[in-house]
């Protein structure tokens, strides 16, 4: 852990990273096939977010947000963490928390609250979310 504490980087992602970005989605088996689309509309957006974790160099992981205004009237505008991926071979040593909580840090110059939507499967996103704070609510989400 002592050298990925030293030899990492979080930074704001640029459409070159995406390749790896994609690549790292696959290794997860997410493929989401609007990855492409979605990053350029974070990136592209005064309140989308979208950094990318480095390791001597090389994206290991992202992660991706919106601040959503408004959202079914509520007064106080709400980031949504929208995309996550990091490499199996960084799980487990810390740098998934940091890229969140970088994430969470840069979203928070704009809002206070933050949200995200999981599958009920998704065990390890679950435990992810449980370890930036985050706890299940009582909204319900529906979808036709």
């Amino acid at each position: 852990m002592d050298e990925i504490v030293t030899q990492y980087n979080i930074r704001q992602a640029t459409p070159e990273d995406l390749p790896q970005i994609i690549t790292i989605d696959q290794e997860l088996g997410g493929l989401n096939p609007m990855l492409e689309e979605k990053f350029g509309e974070l990136h592209g957006h005064p309140e989308g977010h979208f950094l990318v974790a480095e390791f001597k160099g090389e994206v290991v992981g992202f992660a991706g947000g919106i601040i959503r205004h408004n959202e079914f009237g509520e007064a106080d505008p709400i980031g949504y963490i929208t995309h996550v991926g990091l490499r199996s071979d960084f799980k487990s040593k810390g740098m998934g928390r940091m890229l969140g909580d970088q994430l969470i840090e840069v979203m928070s110059e704009q809002c206070e609250r933050f949200r995200t939507i999981l599958g009920f499967d998704r065990i390890d996103l679950q435990s992810f979310f449980n370890h930036l704070g985050f706890k299940r609510t009582d909204y319900l989400v529906y979808e036709s």
